[in-house]
């Protein structure tokens, strides 16, 4: 993806898109940012049974951002039900 596009995708979305692989740097990635400590939690946004608080949204649509390379918001990543 171009620098500087917007991903509209949510994070199920885009979880179910990636590779093994993919999934566990991403994952790894938002355990360093202490976005969450657990797999389970991971595992529950991207089955959307859960969404973070707003706060961690953002720093979330941070990371993801980097990841894909694409500009992510936490309202679209993480839309309200």
């Amino acid at each position: 993806m171009q620098e500087n596009n917007t991903d509209a995708r949510t994070f199920s979305q885009i979880w179910g898109d990636l590779t093994q692989d993919q999934k566990s740097e991403l994952s790894t990635r938002l355990y360093i940012a202490k976005c969450c400590t657990t797999p389970q939690t991971i595992w529950n946004w991207g089955t959307g049974r859960t969404r973070p608080s707003p706060l961690v949204r953002k720093e979330a649509a941070a990371v993801v951002g980097r990841f894909l390379g694409s500009r992510v918001f936490g309202e679209t990543l993480f839309p309200s039900r």
